[in-house]
């Protein structure tokens, strides 16, 4: 408890001696830093009532610092994007917490979703004002997963995991401070995440943040940083042992490769082809990749089990919501499925789900068609806004926006694989991300109309002079 208290204090100190200086924007990164940063177990319980994490502090502490500037009543006049999605996503989960077999577990997870997600996107949607602002947040959400990264080697290496040193707490399959060991891929990083595959998505996501800011780059020091940052995370991807977040990464750089310009291209290729050495200079590596897809496909094994496990939770949550009544429309209430204690016949036998591995299976159980839509079009309306703008925009200004779309691309393909939408640090993440991406094309639009105007006023100043030249001669 003393450590919780001790990092509460010197996060809020740090983001109050930002803020107040010189203003929430230079408090923002800090935020992301300190969002993605803290695990789950940093937290003060409150019996009875709500669990007083170190995230919300950080949500807290830059709502009190918006609320207190200036500037927050002419950012308030800003429209927020995305406002309608967001307003119907909370009208329907109030309709279905309403109306939830478990009431009480229903509106924690509302109060939860509204404070540590939407807030978030409130928060940097309205006051990131400019591109330097929008790439210090990057990179402190790169740097916040390279110090996680780091805090992985002693777990895969001295059987060591920080989360130790905090208050032990209850997940849904451990013990926090516990290795994840699992029995076909021994022991799997999870580092400051509530699970290796949670702090997988969050690397896949990361990834392509971080090759863009390393071909953005003018430092020496800067560059090494971040293509150190890149190998530890493809190093620590590796040691979750997850399948979805390398599919997902695969994803998100192929789309990266794709659209982004040639230094970006060079950079990733050279990553690939070290990949490839170091494949065949360890081909222990190549061989344990193999060997989890070939388990995949093997439905009698541990892997294909897990694999196959995802699909029949569709299955599930269609045949629950077929069973009639007004549950189709809003389910069974938020958060409500480990309470459901549901069965189903796979392969001849009846088997308990005991998780809930998909968050998009999740949604149909528990808000019911009309909230899975509402997500589905959220997602759906982030992304192609995104790419339209991206199309629309000078392609050199335009790059940044090409990094933030794979990192949707792959929490997107995540939501199939894993109950990844509000549960973890990468959920923040997408939140954040979310908000640059739809905020990032006016910014830059702004920033080229500030670089016109201020090299026409230095043509016009080079024009007079050389007229009061000629004059005087």
């Amino acid at each position: 408890m003393i450590l919780v208290v001790s990092i509460d204090i010197l996060v809020v100190g740090i983001l109050l001696w930002l803020g107040l200086r010189n203003g929430i924007a230079r408090a923002l990164p800090a935020g992301a830093f300190f969002l993605m940063l803290f695990p789950e177990e940093s937290k003060i319980l409150i019996p009875g009532l709500f669990d007083v994490t170190t995230q919300r502090i950080v949500v807290v502490v830059l709502l009190a610092l918006a609320a207190s500037s200036k500037k927050s009543f002419r950012a308030a006049r800003t429209a927020l994007p995305l406002r309608w999605h967001i307003f119907l996503l909370a009208i329907w989960w109030a309709v279905s917490t309403a109306h939830s077999v478990e009431f009480t577990v229903s509106f924690k997870a509302l109060i939860s979703e509204m404070l540590d997600y939407v807030a978030v996107y409130y928060l940097f949607a309205k006051y990131v004002r400019d591109m330097k602002t929008a790439v210090a947040v990057l990179f402190a959400i790169v740097a916040s997963i390279t110090f996680s990264s780091l805090l992985a080697l002693p777990e895969a290496y001295a059987q060591w995991t920080v989360t130790s040193l905090y208050p032990s707490a209850d997940h849904y399959f451990a013990i926090s401070g516990d290795l994840y060991v699992d029995l076909a891929r021994g022991v799997r990083v999870e580092s400051t995440f509530g699970h290796p595959i949670l702090f997988g998505s969050a690397l896949a996501m990361t990834i392509p943040i971080a090759f863009y800011l390393l071909n953005s780059a003018q430092r020496a020091g800067t560059k090494a940083f971040l293509w150190g940052s890149i190998f530890i995370h493809f190093w620590s991807l590796y040691k979750t042992g997850s399948r979805g977040p390398w599919m997902a990464l695969a994803l998100s750089l192929i789309i990266l490769f794709v659209f982004s310009n040639r230094g970006t291209r060079l950079k990733l290729a050279a990553v690939i082809l070290m990949a490839g050495f170091v494949l065949g200079v360890r081909p222990g590596v190549w061989e344990t990749l193999l060997e989890d897809y070939s388990a995949t496909l093997d439905s009698d094994s541990y892997q294909g089990g897990s694999y196959q496990y995802r699909y029949a939770l569709y299955k599930l949550a269609l045949h629950q919501l077929g069973r009639g009544g007004l549950r189709a429309l809003w389910g069974y209430g938020p958060e409500s499925f480990y309470y459901l204690n549901l069965t189903d016949e796979i392969d001849g036998q009846d088997m308990a789900f005991s998780s809930c591995d998909s968050s998009f299976a999740a949604l149909l159980i528990e808000t019911g068609y009309v909230g899975f839509l509402i997500v589905v079009l959220l997602l759906y309306s982030a992304l192609i806004r995104t790419a339209r703008a991206y199309w629309r925009l000078p392609r050199a200004t335009g790059q940044i926006l090409i990094p933030l779309i794979a990192a949707l691309c792959a929490f997107t393909f995540m939501m199939t694989n894993v109950a990844i939408f509000r549960w973890g640090q990468q959920a923040v993440m997408f939140w954040i991300v979310m908000a640059l991406a739809l905020t990032s094309p006016n910014l830059i639009v702004k920033q080229n109309a500030t670089h016109k105007k201020l090299q026409g006023d230095l043509n016009a100043r080079a024009y007079n002079a050389a007229q009061s030249i000629r004059s005087a001669d």
